[in-house]
């Protein structure tokens, strides 16, 4: 008996000992959800737009709001927090969004496990995104080297992941810049669409083929017209409206897939957001020195899949980015000593073109698809909004048509058994390239009177 007593005590004990650490937790995780001190106030802002990005289902959110209400004995609290329930419950119902919406993370290969935002998983899972996944990114690269089998769809996902990466590395080292939330998810999605505009075969679809068959060189990439059919065709816009982006952000997002130019001007040409932030349009897309993210994402990419070695570091770039002014414009620059980070950079991509994407054989290849979706354009349609046909070569002028256009066209011509002599050519020139029956180059010379070295290639079967 008296054995069992103490057993009891000391079991009493240890429960109010538990009951106790439990209480201290709870009065911590309120602290710092409600912002108690400086620090822990911005804790819970952060933690406020956790509660916005997951939501997993009206009633939970509506239970979770409300208890940090009664909890919160500072009017500030409550009014955030008030609105917060009512206007995501609001903009959720109205919508009709689906309700298990959450953060995913993916495996990449380059960047480790990345954790992306709702609304670029929405964005994820569309046609118009997925279609990238029979796009390769290197285009026809992979007849030479046989591990360049990667697609633009990983591609842009891991230029979002570093997209967003600087935003909040230049957020959290310059609280001055005013960087918001709105802003990072901006340019997360800018990063994520894009490639939307892409043709087949990546560079070959414009540089090669719409040249070939317009007589001038084409640079089209529709980009901004799939980005709003993406949102149009899949009802995405309320959802843009529940993660708090407004018309001005969604216009910001389309100005960063355009590109109009460097942004050094006297004249302030975008309207997304004012020159204060004029570094945020060099994120993604640097049309002032080239050092952008996408150009860091597939450099590490092809040269992961080549087999080539890069000695850029990414994230070291990231963790030393700071923006200062300069020429009148808030810029993003780095410390004097990344220079030789920044030429491994510049020096990576010049081998890569050197090595991979310029190679003889890489170009015979892309000449013979070349002729032969010459042959085929006649003959390969794509159908469109209100069921108007296009043809390989119009297919960018209508974005449900041009949604259809992929990789998978060499397929196509393959899998062709009829009789027309156009399809029966390009058929045949496909099926060479298969048995490795390729061109041969005849010549490579170098202009007259000129110091840079250009290579012409003359090809005969």
């Amino acid at each position: 008996m008296h054995a069992m007593a103490l057993l009891s005590k000391e079991g009493n004990h240890s429960q109010r000992l538990s009951e106790g650490r439990q209480k201290r937790r709870l009065r911590n995780s309120f602290t710092t959800a409600l912002g108690k001190t400086k620090k822990a106030r911005k804790k819970g802002n952060l933690q406020l737009n956790k509660l916005r990005r997951n939501i997993f289902s009206s009633t939970i959110l509506q239970l979770t709001v409300k208890s940090a209400i009664v909890e919160s004995d500072m009017k500030e609290s409550k009014d955030v927090l008030e609105w917060t329930m009512q206007d995501l419950v609001q903009k959720m119902t109205d919508a009709d969004i689906p309700q298990t919406i959450t953060d995913v993370v993916f495996s990449d290969p380059i960047h480790g496990h990345i954790e992306l935002h709702p609304l670029c998983i929405a964005i994820i899972n569309t046609p118009q995104f997925q279609r990238l996944r029979f796009c390769k990114r290197i285009g026809l690269c992979s007849f030479v080297f046989p591990g360049a089998e990667h697609n633009r769809l990983e591609h842009s996902i891991g230029v979002c992941h570093l997209a967003g990466q600087l935003a909040r590395s230049l957020q959290e080292h310059q609280p001055s810049l005013g960087i918001t939330e709105q802003d990072i998810l901006c340019v997360e999605v800018a990063g994520l669409c894009f490639n939307l505009g892409r043709g087949p075969f990546s560079r070959l679809y414009n540089d090669r083929f719409l040249s070939a068959v317009y007589g001038i060189h084409k640079n089209i990439r529709p980009t901004v017209a799939m980005f709003e059919h993406l949102i149009e065709d899949n009802k995405l816009r309320d959802l843009f409206d529940v993660y708090g982006l407004s018309e001005a952000d969604v216009h910001f997002i389309k100005e960063q897939l355009e590109v109009i130019g460097p942004t050094g001007s006297t004249c302030w040409p975008y309207k997304g957001r004012t020159k204060e932030k004029a570094f945020l349009y060099e994120i993604v897309c640097n049309r002032r020195n080239g050092i952008d993210v996408y150009k860091m994402d597939y450099i590490a990419r092809d040269c992961h899949n080549l087999g080539i070695q890069s000695n850029f570091d990414f994230s070291r770039y990231i963790k030393f980015a700071r923006v200062l002014e300069s020429d009148g414009e808030w810029q993003i620059c780095t410390r004097d000593k990344e220079i030789g980070n920044l030429y491994n950079l510049f020096y990576t991509r010049y081998k890569l073109n050197k090595t991979a994407y310029n190679d003889k054989v890489v170009s015979a290849i892309e000449i013979m698809v070349t002729d032969a979706l010459k042959y085929a354009d006649d003959f390969i349609k794509f159908k469109g909004i209100n069921d108007r046909v296009y043809k390989l070569s119009e297919c960018h002028k209508d974005m449900k048509a041009f949604t259809q256009a992929t990789d998978n066209v060499l397929v196509k011509i393959l899998e062709y058994e009829g009789d027309q002599s156009g399809m029966v050519k390009a058929k045949q020139i496909v099926e060479n390239i298969i048995r490795r029956q390729l061109y041969t180059c005849v010549f490579e010379s170098r202009p007259i009177g000129s110091s840079h070295v250009f290579v012409r290639f003359s090809f005969s079967l």
